[in-house]
């Protein structure tokens, strides 16, 4: 009794903060902070009102008879006011985690208040979902260590509450996709989700993710003894893994490699086309590489992305476009991957931003900057890793030329770092080994002075290549050697990055603009090739959920 009083008086005072009136542009939405109010925020998150109604309407479907007797119609008023929010702001299928979240909000509200309109409204905005998903067979938010199993929740939420028949088919079959696209990404030997991810706030899976999967999986991946289960919101009984992909959660035999097409190409009112979105996950017994063909360096993106060393310990590699030695959302990779073998050029983008894509935009193509540079960070290294610079020892601090090939053993993976071009305007790169505490870094400098204001168009050209490469068979003399006979070319000259290397996994090519340009045009003008061919884009299945 205890507990409920305090809910009851939680609840009461949550639902007072609600904007409930349809005048205003945050109708329907709650703050973050009883402290700070709708009107004194300065972006207004409209995702609230599908987080705070859906779990409303978890009360109200699981213990109807635990809300006191004062606030049930205000429950009912408030989840009214959240949907027809959710519906006036209408996200399409492209915000895969907030159009499931919504449609199962709206979904189950217009059944529980009866409104038909709503109804007619959110199996609509169900079956637009699956149409978009239904696009390449893939979400947008593609393969996201946080989100899917936001989406995933919010679908097995609408098996189990909502009872219609053409809703269960729609949303039971993108509940089974989210299953299917973890299965082909989680590496078994280190039980982590390999990359690329669109969005993730931790490289190494989070404890939430984990018991999501030990759950789906029917405690087929322990990950959690029952004294060690950390707490979480309660797991719809519909969140259930498909038993034929459980196998792919326990085991990797051999190496796998597998490639998604997450987004298609687009057309722009503007008619601009925008270029597809697809990555390369390779699984290996011993390691896993991942990476995206395009993607910004947003502190949210995952596009460059690998785990080794089992599943008792967290070590991964990335790598990141960073400003300042924070990850620069200007910053753009283009990167072609086969087997262990990846070669990225970054470069940047304009109408972009600083460390949001949106929220902290770069005004009239103008910013400060001290420090530039790509880098690719090394988390879990063992406290020797035995790093070589051309075949001889080297140690943190060392500066390095472009074209030099650094190696590392990382116990039981080598690892293979080599910037062969880099500049920023007229400052040509240098590579430094880094060490702090978030990891060792080995990094291409292409700019570090004092700090000073920048200008996009005046710029000239900037960016530079990366080429890495993990293997789990040789030993580390063969790999040094191997390594330093790989042919590799590249510049940066003309407008234009080109790169090139003659990896163990054939000839891998990159191409970008070096000039700064639009952020849609520009990130599009790429080219990714392995021995000389485009890579085919390839659908993660053929079947298609609406037919």
């Amino acid at each position: 009794p205890d507990r409920n009083d305090r809910a009851a008086r939680i609840l009461r005072k949550a639902l007072q903060a609600q904007d409930t009136n349809p005048d205003n542009k945050t109708y329907g939405i709650w703050p973050y902070f009883w402290e700070e109010p709708l009107a004194q925020m300065d972006r207004p998150d409209w995702n609230w009102a599908d987080f705070c109604s859906s779990e409303m309407l978890f009360m109200v479907y699981r213990h109807p008879d635990r809300l006191a007797e004062d606030i049930r119609t205000p429950v009912r008023e408030a989840v009214g006011h959240a949907a027809r929010s959710i519906q006036r702001r209408d996200v399409t299928g492209g915000y895969t985690n907030i159009c499931a979240l919504g449609s199962f909000v709206t979904l189950a509200a217009s059944k529980w208040l009866g409104w038909e309109d709503l109804w007619a409204y959110a199996t609509d905005r169900l079956r637009r979902f699956a149409t978009h998903t239904d696009t390449t067979g893939s979400f947008t938010e593609y393969n996201s260590p946080t989100y899917s199993f936001v989406t995933m929740r919010a679908l097995a939420n609408i098996l189990t509450y909502v009872d219609d028949e053409e809703v269960q088919q729609i949303a039971g079959a993108l509940h089974e996709r989210v299953w299917l696209g973890l299965a082909n990404h989680f590496h078994a030997p280190t039980r982590q989700l390999a990359g690329p991810h669109s969005r993730s706030y931790n490289t190494p899976l989070y404890d939430q993710a984990k018991l999501a999967i030990q759950m789906g999986t029917r405690n087929a991946v322990p990950f959690f003894t029952p004294e060690t289960v950390p707490g979480s919101a309660p797991f719809p009984a519909r969140m259930v893994c498909p038993e034929p992909l459980i196998p792919r959660f326990l085991t990797l035999d051999a190496p796998d490699q597998k490639r998604e097409c997450f987004i298609g190409p687009r057309g722009h009112e503007n008619g601009v086309e925008e270029a597809f979105v697809q990555g390369t996950t390779y699984l290996h017994p011993k390691f896993a590489l991942g990476t995206v063909n395009r993607s910004d360096f947003w502190h949210q993106r995952r596009p460059f992305v690998g785990y080794w060393g089992g599943s008792e310990t967290d070590r991964f590699i990335q790598l990141r476009g960073q400003k300042n030695k924070h990850d620069f959302t200007s910053a753009h990779g283009v990167t072609v991957q086969e087997t262990g073998c990846a070669l990225t050029a970054m470069n940047f983008v304009t109408g972009s931003g600083d460390r949001h894509p949106s929220l902290d935009m770069i005004r009239e193509d103008r910013f400060e900057a001290e420090d530039m540079r790509l880098r690719l960070m090394i988390s879990g290294a063992p406290n020797d890793p035995g790093v070589h610079l051309n075949g001889r020892t080297a140690a943190v601090g060392d500066r390095f030329d472009l074209g030099d090939r650094v190696t590392l053993d990382l116990g039981g993976v080598l690892l293979g770092v080599c910037y062969p071009a880099g500049r920023f305007g007229d400052q040509v790169a240098y590579g430094e080994l880094v060490q702090d505490e978030e990891g060792l870094w080995i990094d291409c400098v292409i700019y570090a002075g004092p700090n000073r204001t920048w200008d996009w168009p005046s710029l000239g050209d900037a960016g530079a290549v990366a080429a890495v490469w993990m293997a789990g068979e040789d030993t580390r003399e063969a790999f040094d050697q191997a390594f330093q006979a790989q042919g590799m070319d590249a510049h940066i000259a003309d407008g234009r990055i080109v790169g090139s290397w003659e990896s163990p996994a054939g000839i891998l090519a990159v191409a970008a603009p070096a000039k700064p340009g639009n952020r849609v045009s520009r990130a599009s003008e790429f080219r990714a090739l392995r021995n000389g061919e485009p890579i085919p884009l390839t659908r993660i299945t053929e079947a298609r959920i609406m037919g």
